[in-house]
């Protein structure tokens, strides 16, 4: 097995460990700021919204300067520090006893993090070019099996050791994971005569918006995840509203979930080795449009069963995305400047998870859920209409033509 893909293997480990062992909180988050803080009321609800913000606030403004320092000192030791800093966190939050403290650690956890970001700027770096895209969405299949694996994990374990127990083992494996990755995982030394002095993050984001290209396909990626948390705010009060008994909500979002995370990890995969053989903006360009027209049927549907099958198809499509961005920025960064640019191509896609998190609940309060799934519906159709005027030819693609 050529040393590269075994490495990547071993970023797939990582990458779902770490996803995991954060999605067994997430869900849970509101159970557990009660038990350590006794809050309720409206503060319930400002700390909720507060710790689940935390981190993509911090990771925005971090990740530029991680993927800087990844391009100086090497991209492995960045991946090690992240999942060590991850781990680190989910520890320090299976300790703390009060909201503020587990607010603290949240925004540590996010300063710290950037599992995905590193992993991308390696497999873009050490890949072979015609297998970058199947690397980046063996990846985004790791997230999305650990986004899949660790509700239903916890769901399964939290009664039987308590959620304190389990962030402290996921915190531990994860710091396991780090130091396996420090030890084992291999980098190629860029040549003397090729070594050069990592590009300042001022200079990544001139470049970023100077070329409408990659500017244009990373706002496309800024409107996806905005109406992809956007979503997330509105999806729970809708199925409500289909099903016959009120208590038996969860169990229906639960299995939804599921379903959704499931075509995430099958079409991840699909969609990079797509991205190898086809121009990257015609995939992002179908695959939004896919969510669009998936999200919009969404808010007709007479009965929660006939959300299965378009929760699939939105599922399928929306693996696409991130990877999609990812790749076309790698490839007009250049090598020497591939962490920077990604880590501020991410700070934008960061802020659409802000952007739509705060909008969906706005939509929530204010529309009728038909046009709350239409506008979230138009953010996909808007981020389509963006990556698809750039559609370029396979050849001119590699060769990362700016307009």
């Amino acid at each position: 097995m050529a040393a590269w893909r075994s490495n990547i293997y071993l970023l797939w480990l990582g990458q779902f460990i770490s996803t995991a062992g954060l999605m067994v909180l997430v869900p849970l988050l509101p159970l557990y700021l009660a038990e350590i803080g006794g809050v309720h009321g409206p503060g319930d609800w400002l700390w909720t919204g507060l710790s689940l913000a935390a981190p993509a606030i911090m990771l925005g403004v971090s990740a530029p300067l991680w993927g800087r320092l990844g391009d100086r000192w090497g991209r492995k030791w960045m991946i090690a520090r992240a999942l060590c800093g991850l781990g680190l966190s989910m520890i320090l939050m299976s300790l703390v006893r009060s909201p503020l403290e587990l607010f603290l650690c949240r925004l540590f956890q996010g300063a710290c993090g950037g599992v995905v970001e590193a992993a991308a700027a390696y497999a873009s770096a050490e890949a072979p070019p015609e297998q970058r895209g199947r690397s980046l969405g063996l990846l985004q299949s790791a997230s999305a099996a650990g986004s899949l694996a660790g509700p239903l994990l916890g769901g399964l374990l939290v009664n039987v050791w308590g959620l304190r127990p389990l962030l402290l083992a996921a915190g531990l494996l994860t710091c396991c994971v780090s130091l396996a990755v420090a030890w084992l995982l291999t980098e190629r030394q860029q040549p003397a005569a090729e070594a050069a002095p990592a590009v300042p993050i001022r200079g990544a984001f001139a470049t970023l918006m100077r070329r409408r290209q990659a500017r244009d396909l990373v706002v496309a990626g800024l409107f996806a995840q905005a109406g992809a948390y956007g979503l997330v705010a509105i999806f729970a009060p809708h199925v409500q509203r289909l099903v016959a008994d009120p208590s038996s909500t969860a169990g229906w979002v639960g299995a939804l979930q599921a379903v959704t995370w499931a075509a995430t990890l099958c079409g991840a995969p699909w969609w990079g080795r797509r991205n190898d053989r086809r121009p990257i903006e015609q995939s992002f360009a179908l695959a939004a449009c896919g969510c669009a027209i998936s999200i919009v049927c969404q808010a007709w549907m007479p009965h929660v069963a006939l959300l299965f099958p378009l929760r699939m198809i939105q599922g399928f499509c929306f693996s696409a995305l991130l990877q999609s961005v990812y790749l076309r920025i790698s490839q007009i960064a250049g090598e020497r400047g591939q962490g920077v640019q990604i880590g501020v191509a991410n700070s934008f896609l960061t802020f659409g998870q802000v952007l739509g998190s705060l909008g969906g609940a706005l939509f929530a309060g204010v529309l009728d859920p038909q046009w709350a799934f239409a506008l979230i519906a138009g953010s996909f159709a808007l981020s389509a209409a963006l990556a698809w005027r750039h559609d370029l030819p396979l050849a001119q693609s590699y060769k990362g033509v700016t307009q």
